[in-house]
């Protein structure tokens, strides 16, 4: 179990020129009121813990092979070494992962204005893709405020989030919704939403959205634009 040493300090109530410690100028922790605690962490900064077997492909080509994990912290993919020594893969838009069913592409996304790179899960093929970037951030302890509120832990939360790709360009950040979705599609939205009905589909559900952006792809290559 993941562990985290707390420091909490006090400060004795001293008069004016009083000397803390033992005479030599050297303090012990216990004298300037310092208390260390030992604080399990919820969660795990992983995806999964135990490493699985994966491929590394770069350049659509098969380099090796390897026990992997990812760290949803970092974003990074940890490999065991032939040495069984961890190490992170290299963040470049030519890799590709694939392990525990999953695959884990680096792609470009827009954050603001600016363009950016993260591993991201591929759930679909086609012009337009969903993806699914798996993402934790770490939160420190926080302590009660009176003696009212309870302790709250330091944890691993997750922060994971779906992405639309179309075709080349950067992808964007998305909510699984109806509304959201047929928006940011753009055409046919007589026609999806018509889908969406008899499919009995709900958008919130990333199996049922990954249907409908399936279903989106063909009617790209099938039918022409709305007028």
């Amino acid at each position: 179990m993941n562990k985290l040493y707390f420091l909490f300090m006090f400060f004795l109530s001293l008069g004016y020129g009083q000397v803390i410690g033992n005479g030599d100028g050297i303090t012990t922790d216990v004298q300037v009121g310092i208390v260390y605690r030992e604080v399990p962490i919820e969660g795990s900064a992983y995806i999964n813990d135990i490493y699985k077997n994966g491929k590394i492909y770069i350049n659509g080509v098969v380099r090796s092979e390897a026990l992997m994990r990812f760290d949803a912290v970092n974003e990074a993919i940890e490999i065991l070494n032939e040495n069984g020594k961890p190490r992170k893969l290299f963040r470049q838009n030519n890799i590709k992962v694939t392990f525990d069913n999953l695959i884990y592409e680096v792609d470009e996304y827009m954050e603001g204005e600016k363009t950016k790179m993260a591993y991201f899960n591929t759930l679909n093929s086609g012009d337009v893709k969903l993806l699914f970037r798996p993402k934790k951030v770490f939160l420190q302890a926080e302590n009660p405020d009176n003696g009212y509120d309870s302790f709250s832990p330091p944890k691993y939360e997750d922060v994971s989030s779906y992405y639309l790709k179309f075709g080349n360009n950067p992808a964007e950040c998305i909510n699984l919704s109806k509304r959201a979705i047929i928006k940011a599609l753009g055409q046919y939205e007589k026609t999806l939403k018509d889908y969406i009905s008899t499919q009995e589909l709900n958008l919130r559900n990333q199996k049922d959205a990954i249907q409908l952006i399936q279903f989106f792809n063909t009617l790209k290559s099938d039918l022409k634009p709305e007028l």
